[in-house]
């Protein structure tokens, strides 16, 4: 008996399908010796492993791919015992980057917006809210996690400081000009 996969030849015979198949052969003494093969195939397998991941991704093979592939194969055992040859078909998209500036300081009193940028398909800022914008009235560290169009994710984060306003003044004397300036911060 024999198992293989796809084909197996026998006597110079390619046989493509699982059987028990004979020959006769003429022995030394002249009499007629059969020989019978029990044959059972499997049958190899290809396929494609098709998929979509943001900034990077590790495959089967233990690779991390960083941009988009189609020529990655890795061969694997099927149910048979045969090779099943899997073709890569990979999608790199980008995460979106997502600023809200630098850590600022802003006078008490007053609202200070963050804008985590337009065009993404949802928003989610620490306190819960879902806008595009966040109104900051005290202290705090905010952050904002975004979803773009390919289910890719950012973040940023920010610290806002709220100070109590204080007041400088002075007279100013310019050619003869008299002026005076007050300034909050």
């Amino acid at each position: 008996s024999a198992t293989a996969c796809d084909s197996y030849v026998w006597n110079g015979v390619v046989y493509t399908l699982s059987g028990t198949y004979t020959n006769t052969y003429t022995n030394a003494a002249g009499c007629d010796s059969v020989h019978t093969l029990y044959l059972t195939l499997g049958w190899s397998s290809i396929g494609t492993s098709s998929v979509t991941a943001c900034d990077t991704y590790t495959w089967i093979d233990g690779i991390t791919y960083t941009s988009n592939n189609n020529t990655a194969t890795y061969t694997l055992t099927n149910a048979s015992g045969c090779d099943s040859i899997v073709t890569l078909d990979l999608t790199i998209n980008p995460s979106p980057l997502v600023d809200l500036g630098p850590d600022t300081t802003y006078c008490s009193g007053s609202t200070y917006t963050l804008d985590a940028g337009s065009g993404y398909n949802s928003y989610l800022w620490n306190d819960s809210t879902t806008n595009a914008t966040l109104n900051v009235t005290g202290t705090g560290i905010y952050y904002v996690n975004v979803q773009d169009s390919n289910n890719c994710y950012g973040f940023d984060t920010v610290s806002i400081t709220s100070t109590s306003g204080n007041k400088v003044s002075g007279d100013i004397d310019t050619a003869g000009f008299k002026a005076s300036l007050v300034y909050n911060f």
